[in-house]
Parts: structure tokens; C-alpha cells; sequence
């Protein structure tokens, strides 16, 4: 059975993509918020806002940077150990839906890793929420509400940096 390339490559790709974030996140020392994003820089800059399940406790991540391997920014979902992911992860900003794969677990958690193409960012950019879907088990979907106050201003940050 042969497999194909390209789905091959891609999930190698934002699996590098997921690692790099997780290096570059957990060493940063500098933090500022920029509307409801914090901004950590050391060496280069990343923003990501964490958000807390009423009912169990668990964290949820947005990381926001720019990648070696894309021009455009890169947003990394974390998402705990411990839920139930089999399918791909639901991003809904403004008239935008679409699927993103999960591309690894790390003891952080796993990942989710999209390019932020110019339709996504400026739907990030004039839309006030990013909802998130996910299954907690086979039957349970769930929605999670990303605050997008600040993301333009996290933008500009990254644009600044490079």
C-alpha cells in the first residue's frame, strides 16, 4: 500500500511546526498584554491567551507566532491530555468554519496547528470571537470562545518583530 506524499508531508510539517511553538513558548520570559492576548518575547515574540472549562478544570491554549516554515502567522491550539479528539478541531470566526487536524501530543498537550491565511486573519481582525469545537467524549461536543479583543495589535507586534 503506498501513502500519499502530500498529506504526509503536511502533518510532518505542522507536527515540526507544534514542536517549534512548544520550545519557543515554554522559555519565554517578557509578557504584556495587548488586549486579551499576553505577548511573551525571548528570543523571538508569541501571544496566547489560556482559557479555563467551568465544568472540569481544564486549560485550554491559542498560541499565536510567526514559523520558520510559513510566511503568514501560525496559530497552535493546545488542547489538554485526557479529552476525547478524534476527528479534526472546528474553527468558526465570523462566516469562516473550517477543520483543523490534530498533529501530535505532547506532555503540554496536544496540538493543533493552522496557518492563519489572509481570509482567516482578517476575520480574526474584525470579528470579536474565535469558537472552538471539540468532542470531550464519543457524544459530548463542546464550544470553546476565544476573545479576539487585541488580535490586531498582536498582528502588528509579530509584523514587527520579523
Amino acid at each position: 500500500m503506498r501513502l500519499p506524499i502530500k498529506p504526509l508531508k503536511r502533518h510532518i510539517l505542522l507536527s515540526c511546526i507544534g514542536f517549534f511553538f512548544f520550545i519557543a513558548t515554554a522559555n519565554g520570559q517578557t509578557q504584556d498584554m495587548l488586549g486579551d492576548w499576553a505577548i511573551k518575547c525571548e528570543p523571538a515574540c508569541s501571544a496566547n491567551q489560556q482559557l479555563s472549562s467551568n465544568e472540569s478544570n481544564l486549560k485550554f491554549t491559542a498560541v499565536v507566532s510567526n514559523s520558520k516554515f510559513s510566511d503568514a502567522p501560525v496559530m497552535r491550539l493546545i488542547f489538554p491530555l485526557g479529552i476525547y479528539l478524534p476527528t479534526d478541531i472546528g474553527l468558526q470566526v465570523g462566516s469562516i468554519n473550517t477543520k483543523v487536524p490534530v498533529v501530535t501530543c505532547l506532555p503540554s498537550g496536544c496540538n493543533a496547528v493552522v496557518v492563519l491565511s489572509e481570509p482567516f486573519i482578517d476575520a480574526m481582525s474584525t470579528n470579536t470571537q474565535l469558537i472552538v469545537s471539540y468532542f470531550s467524549n464519543e457524544n459530548t461536543a463542546n464550544e470553546l470562545s476565544f476573545s479576539l479583543a487585541g488580535f490586531s495589535d498582536v498582528l502588528e507586534q509579530l509584523a514587527n518583530e520579523n
